[in-house]
């Protein structure tokens, strides 16, 4: 699952990058999206059939609550341009990514 704000440039071109990634013939990834913010809670860890993701791609916070049970919990997660002291403090399966711009490395 995918947190973007598709608001921004930097939003939408990070999310473009994600695009291209997985249209590559090399990898079969059914990608989920949700909004920031108060949109991004713990309802959405999980799809429409009730099933949690293989991982997460985070370049917005979410509420409060959500980001503690991701911080708990050792699925896979990226975050991008973003901090949170529980998130930084897993010692497994979280990657930090920051000052990551598709638009900027075109240039």
């Amino acid at each position: 699952m995918a947190v973007y704000d598709l608001t921004t440039w930097s939003g939408r071109d990070q999310f473009a990058g994600t695009l291209e990634e997985i249209s590559s013939k090399k990898h079969n990834w059914r990608l989920h999206t949700t909004r920031p913010g108060k949109f991004f809670t713990k309802r959405e860890l999980l799809d429409e059939k009730g099933d949690g993701f293989d991982g997460f791609i985070i370049s917005m916070p979410g509420n409060d609550a959500v980001m503690a049970e991701i911080s708990k919990s050792d699925i896979p997660t990226v975050l991008v341009n973003i901090t949170d002291r529980r998130l930084a403090a897993r010692a497994k399966a979280v990657s930090t990514v920051s000052g990551v711009s598709r638009f900027f490395e075109r240039r």
